[in-house]
C-alpha cells in the first residue's frame, strides 16, 4: 500500500460518523474556544490564550529573557513578547509550571495527558502518520511545504513556536509543540511536537527544563457518576501478538467488546470479552492495516494494528 493510499483511507476512516464540530467554550477571560469531537474525545481548536487561571488569578507573565530563565514559578508569554501579533491566532506559550498548577483550562476541561494524547494519534492513524490529519493546511500559517497537511480531524494545529530556556524565540511557522499534564519523573514533563516536514508527531520529554514556553490544548473532562470516573482508558491496554496472531486486551469493563474495523472504517467483526484479561485470535484476517476498538459502557479506546 502507498503512503498516499494510506493517507486517504486514513482520512476515510475519520470520517465515518466520528468526528464532529460546532461547540464552543470560554475560558474565564471571555475567550471563545471553537471545539472538535474525534473519536471519543473533545478538544478545543484553538491554543490556549488565557492570561488568568480558572480562579481568576493572574498568570505571571515574563519579557526579560534572563529571568524567563530562571524561572521555578508559573509564567506565560507570547511569542516575542507580541501579543497584537500572536495572541488571536496562536495563543499563549506557558511554562510547564503553570501547567503543573492544573488550574490552566477552563472549568470542565484539562490539559490534556500523555495517554489522551496518545489515543489522539492512535486514532489519527499512529505516531508516523497522525501529524498531516492533526495540522492546519496550507503555508498561511505553517513554513512551506506543509504538503502532507489535510487537517482531515479539524483539529487545525498551529505552528506558535515556541520560547527556549534562555529566552529567545524560535520557530514559529515550523513547529507546534503541545505540553501534556504527565510528568513521567520529578524534574521531567512530556510534551507533543509536530513539524511542517514531518508526518510524524514525537512524543518527547523534557528533564529540567520546565521553563520552556509551549502551547496548550485543553480536552474535556469525560462525565464522572458515583463519583467514578467512567474512562478507563488507563486501566485498558491492546496488545498485538504478531507471532501468534493473537490480541490481548485487559479491560476491567465487564460490558465491554471488541470491534475490528479495516482502514476505512467498515466493520470488519466483533468479539465479546471474556473476564479482565481476554486473548482474541485474529489468524483469519487478511494482511492490512485495522482499527481496534474496545468498546466500552462510556467510552472507546481505538489502536491501529498493521497485519502481515
Amino acid at each position: 500500500m502507498t503512503q498516499s493510499l494510506t493517507k486517504i483511507l486514513i482520512s476515510a476512516f475519520l470520517f465515518t460518523g466520528l468526528i464532529s464540530t460546532a461547540q464552543t467554550v470560554q475560558d474565564i477571560e471571555g475567550n471563545v474556544y471553537h471545539t472538535v469531537t474525534i473519536g471519543t474525545q473533545v478538544w478545543m481548536v484553538e491554543n490556549l490564550k488565557t492570561t488568568k487561571f480558572n480562579d481568576g488569578t493572574p498568570i505571571p507573565t515574563q519579557k526579560n529573557d534572563a529571568l524567563w530563565d530562571a524561572l521555578t514559578t508559573p509564567a506565560y508569554c507570547w511569542y516575542n513578547n507580541d501579543s497584537v501579533s500572536n495572541k488571536s491566532t496562536y495563543g499563549a506559550l506557558y511554562n510547564w509550571f503553570a501547567v503543573k498548577t492544573g488550574k490552566l483550562c477552563p472549568a470542565g476541561w484539562h490539559v490534556a495527558t500523555s495517554n489522551e494524547w496518545n489515543d489522539l494519534v492512535d486514532f489519527c492513524g499512529g505516531q508516523y502518520a497522525a501529524s498531516s490529519a492533526l495540522r492546519e493546511a496550507g503555508i498561511t500559517h505553517w513554513t512551506s511545504p506543509n504538503s502532507d497537511a489535510t487537517n482531515s480531524t479539524g483539529f487545525t494545529a498551529l505552528p506558535g513556536g515556541y520560547r527556549m530556556v534562555a529566552g529567545s524565540f524560535s520557530q514559529k511557522g515550523g513547529c507546534a509543540n503541545f505540553w501534556t499534564s504527565t510528568e513521567p519523573g520529578s524534574g521531567s514533563a512530556n510534551y507533543r511536537l509536530l513539524m511542517y516536514n514531518s508526518t510524524e508527531v514525537k512524543n518527547l520529554t523534557f528533564s529540567n527544563d520546565e521553563m520552556y514556553g509551549f502551547s496548550l490544548r485543553c480536552i474535556r473532562d469525560l462525565p464522572t457518576t458515583n463519583h467514578e470516573t467512567l474512562d478507563n482508558r488507563s486501566t485498558i491496554s491492546i496488545a498485538h501478538n504478531t507471532t501468534t496472531k493473537e490480541l490481548t486486551i485487559n479491560c476491567p469493563d465487564s460490558k465491554a467488546s471488541v470491534v475490528i474495523h479495516n482502514i476505512t472504517g467498515a466493520y470488519v467483526c466483533s468479539y465479546p470479552l471474556s473476564g479482565e484479561t481476554s486473548v482474541i485470535d485474529i489468524s483469519t484476517l487478511s494482511a492490512g492495516v485495522y482499527i481496534v476498538e474496545v468498546k466500552c459502557q462510556k467510552d472507546s479506546v481505538y489502536r491501529k494494528i498493521i497485519i502481515k
